[in-house]
This record gives C-alpha cells, structure tokens and sequence, in this order.
C-alpha cells in the first residue's frame, strides 16, 4: 500500500513538473496564443499541485486535542476539523475555476463567434467550480468536527450531518479507503438521522443539492474521514472506542474530563507497527 501510494504520489509530481515545463516553454516561445494558453497550463499544473499536498496533508497526523464547546445551551466535546485540510481541498477547485472561467472569458473576447460554445463549456464548468469555495466563504461548508455528548455524536462533514444516538453505537471499527478511516456502527434501525447543510436548487419539481463533498454513509452508521481532522488518527480511533466500551464513562463528555481522557489516551505508549489500528498505511 505505500509502495503505491509513494508511485502515484511521484506520477502526480511528475505531472506537476511537466505542465510547469510546457507553460514555461510556451510562455518564452514569443507566439501570442502559445502565451495566451501557457497561464492556463500553468494554471492546471497549481491545481494538481494542490492535490499533491493533500496527499501530503492527509498523512501527517494532527495534533490538536478535543475541546468543550458551548452548543445549544449544552456542553459537547468537539474534536475540531482540519482548517488546512479544508482550505487546501478549496484551493485546489480555485484553481479549476479561474482556468475555466479565465479561457472562457478570453475566448469569448477574442473569437466569440466562431468559437462560444467552447467559451460556454468552460465558463459553465469554471462557475460550478467557483461555487465551492463560495460557499465555503459563504460558510455553508464548513472545515467539520466531531462533537461527543452524553447521548449522541455528532458528525458535521464539509457539506453534511450525522447524528447517531451512543445507546446505539454497538462498535467503533476501521479501515483504509484512499485516507485512514473510522466508522462508528449501529444497527440499521439506530437513531440515526443524515442530511445535507448545503443548498438545494429545483429542478423540475424537485430539490437537488448542488455539492456532495461527503460520501453518504450506510444507514445507521458514521464514516471518519481521518485527515478532515486536526487530531491522530489512532488517539482518536482509541477515545471513541473507550467510550463505546464504557457506556458509564459518556457522563463526562461535555466536561473538561474528557479533555483528560483525550491526553491519557494521548500519553499511551508502545504503538508497534503490527498494533496500529491502520495497518495499511504502515505495510509495503
């Protein structure tokens, strides 16, 4: 598995490298479309360099701690989402929209009439991509966290939201998909609720979300994107899992005794390659 995550890594890399060759090679070739199309490349190149450092991102544990939070007039501990995470996940369909919106305009100056369903296409395609970091800005997408009280978890994605009842919660498990992930499991028919934070247009009759930056979980279970938090993946694989285990100890959640719990799990030393809970990561 890292093995093939360090080739993929380097392909992109690569990619990188030779759009910077190609925009640089067409900006200093003194022909006016060859320039013209070299900051486009140039652009594309940003674009995939964002998703390299996300990469990056997503394998260097966070090392922020839970925290109490007031909500709603009640006590939750929050485990916080990852701003950098969030914000780069923006950048990179910035990038995707200055490109498609920036070619549009410029094609549409300079040749609209033979060329504007080209000029359509790409300003089409650049404004939905525009719309994510909109709303982001807007704050309808959010960076995400875990919030633990004494009766249920929480879960706020980028565009999405899980509720789970703990009296439900029979296991807390993982896996590796693409990033490490943690699932909390109940049984199908849990007190579990899942919608969607982000707005919704109408399209013949009905409502259509126009983002889904979260993968839709099976019913009655949560899915932990592990780099979308500020925390280590294994502290809180562990946290959740002592809580499951310990239905007399969730009385705490939502006092600083919980902020004591995180850091004794925290302190938890000889993590062997065989016992970490992420195996894939670690393996060739």
């Amino acid at each position: 598995m890292k093995r093939k995550w360090v080739f993929s890594l380097a392909c992109t890399v690569g990619l990188v490298a030779l759009c910077a060759v190609i925009a640089l090679g067409m900006w200093r070739s003194g022909d006016s479309v060859a320039r013209a199309v070299s900051k486009y490349v140039g652009c594309f190149g940003i674009s995939i360099l964002f998703v390299v450092v996300l990469a990056v991102r997503g394998r260097i544990p966070g090392r922020a701690a839970v925290r109490v939070r007031s909500i709603e007039g009640s006590s939750i501990t929050v485990v916080p989402g990852s701003g950098s995470y969030f914000w780069l996940f923006q950048g990179f369909w910035g990038c995707l929209a200055i490109l498609g919106i920036g070619a549009a305009v410029e094609i549409g100056v300079g040749s609209w009439r033979t060329h504007y369903p080209l000029a359509l296409i790409l300003g089409g395609m650049g404004v939905a991509a525009a719309s994510v970091p909109a709303l982001a800005l807007a704050g309808r997408l959010r960076p995400g966290s875990l919030r633990l009280g004494p009766d249920e978890i929480v879960h706020r994605g980028f565009s999405s939201r899980t509720r789970l009842a703990w009296a439900d919660v029979v296991r807390v498990s993982t896996s590796y998909d693409q990033v490490p992930v943690i699932e909390i499991a109940g049984p199908h028919a849990a007190s579990w609720t899942f919608d969607f934070t982000i707005p919704k247009i109408g399209i013949g009759g009905k409502s259509v979300r126009i983002w889904s930056l979260d993968r839709d979980p099976y019913p009655g279970r949560m899915r932990l994107e592990c780099p979308r938090f500020d925390t280590d993946p294994i502290t809180l694989y562990r946290y959740l899992a002592y809580y499951t285990a310990n239905p007399s100890a969730r009385r705490e959640l939502g006092s600083n005794a919980s902020i004591e719990r995180w850091h004794a799990v925290c302190s938890e030393v000889g993590y062997s390659v065989e016992d970490r809970v992420f195996a894939p990561i670690e393996s060739d």
